[in-house]
């Protein structure tokens, strides 16, 4: 049996379109020892599904349960479809192909209700943001477009189509911009100065419309991944640039790191991709800070809400920043803090039941592909099942069970 027959057959029982006759051959296969040690990767290029880079795959233990799984399934029991009055009441989401027809096809939906509508077919996010200066009336940005570029001469997208803001009066130079996306948005600015950031969902950046000869400084709520242009004064100085944050402020000359400081989140991180960077805490919220660390690339300064410590220690660096690349990577995380991080992207409400928060799981996943399919997969490898909540087509809240 070649290895292209066995990822076949894998794929398939993954997806939940493994015929008996196939669920039986797939068994016969993993009988053999041979191939039982070629799961491992096989479960790995599955799980990627055609994303690209140096990331985490299945590690092992997933892979077994897995196997042990797929063996012990009883194949003379044929899927049964169920009426979806019933799926909610009666289907339970284990490693099966039952499990899958339950993910496929909701929990607790009426009987006019359609599936894409429910919290589990939530569309992925796209480029979303609004503009606005001076506390005006915010414009919605185009969704055809990746991100605006901010000049002296006025506003642009990416592609050079101007941005018309007549209708919000004309900025001065002393005005302040603020760009915002909403949950499942993201989007991109190059400011005055050159400088390049990336705004994940749920993120505000705050800056002026033109920077001061002698310093450069912008407000950050969110997360956002920076890179800063060198910019000299006419002494020849580099001008320093800085992102002020609610727990952080971050002092940089010219280089790329990622800044992650939501309202919802305990934890504020800074992480160094190239150059160096100055973290302090701040003092009443003004700039001056109090502890400092400076950064060296690979690093990582960690504030929390809850003290005054300001930590450095070493990062996944090319984990955090993926994100901005349009891929999710998760490395041995808890299922609670995954979620936080899909409902920002996916626009739902997440809850929990029997400890499933604590469920820890590892793999990648590409930010434009649908929600459902992402929680089948840790479904089968975590043994944890999701229910939606009510049958109105507004409601956005998922619940994860761990029996």
């Amino acid at each position: 049996m070649e290895d292209k027959r066995l990822k076949q057959l894998v794929q398939r029982y993954l997806d939940g379109v493994c015929t008996p006759e196939e669920l039986a051959a797939l068994q016969e296969i993993l009988r053999d020892s041979a191939y039982q040690e070629r799961l491992e990767a096989l479960l790995g290029e599955a799980w990627q599904d055609g994303a690209e880079g140096s990331v985490p795959r299945q590690d092992e233990r997933s892979a077994d349960e897995i196997l042990r799984r797929i063996l012990a399934h009883d194949r003379q029991k044929r899927p049964i479809w169920l009426s979806r009055w019933s799926i909610a009441a009666t289907v339970v989401l284990i490693v099966s192909i039952s499990a899958l027809f339950y993910l496929r096809f909701g929990a607790g939906l009426g009987d006019n209700q359609s599936v894409v509508n429910t919290p589990l077919d939530a569309d992925p996010g796209t480029y979303k943001a609004e503009l606005s200066y001076d506390g005006g009336k915010p414009l919605l940005l185009k969704t055809s477009q990746e991100g605006i570029v901010m000049t002296e001469r006025g506003v642009s997208y990416i592609d050079g189509t101007g941005v018309d803001l007549s209708a919000q009066g004309k900025p001065v130079k002393e005005s302040y911009y603020e760009l915002r996306t909403p949950h499942g948005g993201s989007y991109q600015v190059t400011l005055p100065d050159g400088t390049h950031v990336w705004l994940n969902a749920q993120t505000t950046l705050r800056y002026p419309a033109r920077f001061a000869s002698d310093a450069r400084i912008v407000m950050l709520t969110g997360e956002a991944y920076f890179d800063v242009a060198k910019k000299k004064d006419d002494n020849g100085r580099v001008v320093p640039f800085s992102v002020i944050t609610d727990q952080q402020n971050v002092h940089v000359l010219g280089t790329e790191f990622n800044l992650k400081a939501y309202p919802d989140e305990a934890l504020t991180t800074t992480t160094l991709i190239e150059g160096r960077v100055r973290v302090e805490r701040p003092v009443s919220g003004e700039s001056e800070g109090g502890a400092a660390v400076i950064l060296s690339p690979g690093q990582e300064a960690i504030t929390s809400g809850t003290d005054d410590g300001l930590v450095a220690r070493e990062a996944e660096a090319s984990i955090v920043g993926a994100w901005k690349d349009g891929l999710f990577v998760f490395n041995d995380e808890p299922l609670e803090k995954i979620m936080q991080r899909l409902s920002r992207w996916y626009d739902i409400e997440m809850s929990y039941k029997g400890g499933a928060e604590h469920i820890r799981f590892t793999g990648n996943y590409a930010m434009d592909k649908s929600l459902r399919n992402l929680l089948e997969h840790i479904t089968l490898t975590e043994g944890i099942r999701f229910e939606t909540v009510g049958n109105s087509a507004n409601e956005r809240r998922i619940i994860a069970i761990k029996d």
